[in-house]
């Protein structure tokens, strides 16, 4: 009899933990859905401008077709922008010929057309080595022509145009 005893107590034991088993199964988190195919093509379609911008700002900058002979240039960034639907490239260049007083050409182009979208000349003052400005301006040539009065607010310019 004692076996049988300890049989009945191993099944219900049994039935037990597994009633108390299913009761207690961690909830599995909803599967999320995949994103439209259409957002993923544009993901792809976006990919593929930045790609295509960042080559061209490459072979824009080792051109060297586009800076004064008395620079020597000093570095890019570039950015596709789809507001505008252009790839800008923002080149840094340095300008040693009036030795006395060095300056700092930053313009930003369209990499593909060549054209100057803004520039800005600047130096440091000698005496209070603060940024002086010597020329800022964007959309030059044109009716919306700016001039900026301050080095911050050019900056704050390219910051914006160049997504930073």
């Amino acid at each position: 009899m004692k076996p049988a005893l300890i049989s009945i107590a191993v099944i219900l034991g049994l039935m037990a933990a597994f009633v108390l088993g299913t009761r207690y199964v961690p909830q599995q988190p909803p599967h999320s859905a995949p994103p439209p195919r259409s957002l993923v093509i544009d993901a792809v379609h976006d990919l593929n401008l930045q790609k295509t911008c960042a080559e061209g700002a490459a072979a824009y900058f080792k051109s060297g077709d586009n800076h004064p002979d008395s620079t020597h240039l000093f570095g890019y960034t570039n950015h596709y922008s789809a507001k505008l639907g252009k790839c800008l490239v923002l080149v840094e260049y340095n300008d040693f010929s009036n030795p006395g007083d060095p300056s700092t050409l930053v313009t930003i182009d369209d990499a593909f057309e060549g054209t100057n979208i803004a520039s800005c000349l600047y130096g440091l003052d000698n005496v209070t080595k603060q940024i002086k400005m010597k020329l800022c301006m964007a959309n030059m040539g044109t009716p919306g022509a700016k001039a900026f009065s301050t080095f911050p607010a050019w900056r704050d310019y390219s910051d914006g145009m160049m997504g930073s």
